[in-house]
């Protein structure tokens, strides 16, 4: 082609263009020969080539993008612009490993690119990394001080290994710059629940800016709903999440979803997670009526709850990840209730109820939620057990010789204060080891975050164990090297501390001063174990020694655990289903009675 620079790229413009027409109108092959042609003639071309591989990218065709990000490199040998292009597409596709030296060499190439470094922080967090990717992303920052992404995700990795405070600096600044977006508001307030000093009261100021910059300007175009008043007819019910899988949540519905009375409650799902697992599948069972809602924008998503005549829509994700919160902000039913995904209050105004129990919101803490307080009579949720889950074995010391503590919860929770008051544990109680075993223990470089950490704090962290992950039935299995667990503070366990205790493991916890430092004392208290849940550090500490010494006793709960919690509310999954219902009903009949909503 006679053209210069300039004008081929116009072309190639043009035509990329009308390939992804094509592609989009389900003409593969039309746009397969268009891409062919076009190689034909501008193939020598790095920066044309370079636009055919993000236009492949866009087009979801991945093998054909990763050769072709791969020949513009090979034209264009050290480019920044096709090394940063390719290094952030095989971050994309699950190849960071390889990503991360491309990155590192474009950013060499090109220092003043905020973008690049930014890209590199991202690569680097997803591998393991998280100090590296945290340089990365303050350079990007000190290159461009309003970049508000390379701030949301600098907080990102200072809550992902457990810097609260920090984190809570660069959401903030993030939030300075753009505080009506909701994404900013969920990443602050979910890393301000894990902070050392949280309290529900402290949480309930945050979250008051949500509603301010957020909730606020969703309510202003509320409509009134067209269903019908009758406080006694059937209920449809609309459950909302991105979590219905191999997740805490999808465990916890797994009782629920099979114990629904259909003559009275009509259930529908709105799934906002395309990738189903075998879990999905039979939660999916139970529901007629599941319904994928990825990719639907708010005010579509929320159109459709109205047109399917949603009675009341319950939450499952508060401020997590893949959340719809601002289509509850739309109030699309007339009824909406938070339950199980997010242990506080949302903040937003829409939300009229919470679902929870006596033991995570004592009756002092209501003015602390902007929604109605509903408490269930026993625990807040029910528990399914993994049918995988291996017999329960014996306590490890009488083998060992020697006590073996563990926590096998995501270390974000673990604060400088559980980690002192761990060192002590340690240091009186002669031999002890301590297992530390999470998904976040996947590099060395992870592992020396937390190795400095216990060291600081005066621990031998020779006597400290960092483990990666497991199948769940490897780490069910893997309780079995486990004396005593610690449970972590402020922010406590929660299907954690319900598979020590499966497994027969005693879980001490320091009941704490929010919601979701309250997890393990509910469980204990539903269960009739309230000699485990301490009200201080001191008492957890006599605990935790006590039993350490008491060998009779850590016999006993491996003999009783389970059957204690098979016998309780907690596994009670047809009573609690009544008491939800129950609940419920008495809420819609409270909307009944008004007389405008």
């Amino acid at each position: 082609m006679n053209n210069t620079p300039k004008k081929l790229h116009k072309i190639v413009e043009v035509r990329l263009a009308q390939a992804k027409r094509l592609h989009a109108g389900g003409r593969l092959g039309e746009a397969e020969a268009l891409f062919s042609q076009l190689m034909k003639e501008v193939g020598g071309d790095a920066l044309a080539v370079l636009a055919m591989a993000g236009a492949a990218a866009e087009m979801g065709e991945a093998e054909a993008a990763l050769a072709l990000y791969r020949r513009a490199d090979a034209l264009s040998p050290g480019s920044a612009l096709i090394q940063g292009h390719l290094g952030t597409f095989l971050a994309r596709i699950g190849k960071a490993a390889e990503a991360v030296p491309l990155l590192k060499a474009a950013t060499a190439h090109a220092p003043a690119n905020a973008q690049l470094f930014y890209n590199l922080g991202k690569v680097l967090a997803e591998s393991g990394a998280p100090q590296q990717a945290i340089e990365a992303y303050r350079q990007a920052i000190r290159l461009d001080p309003k970049f508000t992404w390379a701030l949301v995700n600098l907080g990102n990795s200072l809550a992902d290994i457990g810097l609260h405070d920090e984190a809570a600096q660069a959401y903030r600044q993030a939030l300075d710059l753009e505080p009506a977006n909701a994404g900013f508001w969920n990443n602050y307030l979910l890393s301000s629940q894990y902070a050392e000093g949280v309290t529900a009261a402290s949480l309930f100021s945050l979250s008051q800016g949500f509603e301010t910059h957020v909730g606020a300007s969703l309510s202003k175009r509320l409509t009134p709903h067209g269903n019908s008043r009758d406080p006694e007819r059937p209920l449809r019910i609309g459950y909302v999440s991105p979590d219905l899988k191999r997740h805490p949540v999808g465990y916890f519905l797994s009782g629920v979803l099979p114990n629904h009375d259909a003559d009275w409650f009509d259930i529908r799902v709105y799934s906002n997670h395309l990738k189903e697992d075998d879990l999905s599948l039979r939660l999916k069972a139970h529901v007629p009526n599941w319904t994928m809602v990825c990719g639907m924008d708010d005010k579509t998503l929320a159109q459709r709850i109205r047109e399917d005549g949603i009675d009341i829509l319950i939450d499952l994700a508060g401020h997590t990840a893949n959340n719809r919160l601002t289509v509850f902000g739309r109030k699309p039913a007339p009824v909406q209730v938070a339950w199980c995904g997010y242990v506080g209050t949302t903040g937003l105004r829409a939300m009229d109820a919470l679902i929870a129990d006596r033991h995570h919101i004592p009756p002092a803490e209501e003015s602390f939620y902007v929604e109605r307080v509903i408490r269930l009579p026993d625990s807040w949720l029910c528990y399914t057990p993994p049918a995988a889950a291996p017999p329960v074995a014996p306590a490890p010391a009488f083998t060992k010789g020697h006590v073996t503590f563990g926590c096998f919860n995501n270390p974000a929770k673990i604060s400088k204060a559980s980690i002192r008051l761990w060192q002590r544990i340690l240091d009186k109680v002669p031999g002890a080891r301590l297992c530390i075993r999470a998904a976040f223990f996947r590099t060395e470089e992870q592992i020396a975050i937390y190795r400095q950490r216990f060291s600081e704090a005066g621990a031998d962290v020779a006597r400290i164990d960092f483990m990666p992950a497991l199948p769940q039935d490897k780490l069910l299995e893997a309780y079995g090297e486990i004396d005593i667990a610690l449970d972590p503070f402020p922010y406590s366990g929660g299907i954690t501390t319900l598979e020590a205790l499966w497994m027969g493991v005693p879980v001490i916890t320091k009941s704490g001063a929010s919601f979701p430092g309250r997890h393990s004392t509910s469980f204990l208290s539903t269960i009739g174990r309230q000699e485990l849940i301490a009200d201080s550090e001191e008492a957890y500490l006599e605990k935790a020694l006590a039993l350490a010494k008491d060998k009779e006793r850590l016999a006993a709960y491996r003999a009783h655990l389970r059957s204690q919690l098979s016998t309780s509310p907690l596994l009670d999954h047809k009573g609690f289903v009544a008491h939800l219902e129950k609940a419920l009903r008495g809420l819609w009949r409270e909307y009944c009675s008004t007389t405008s909503r």
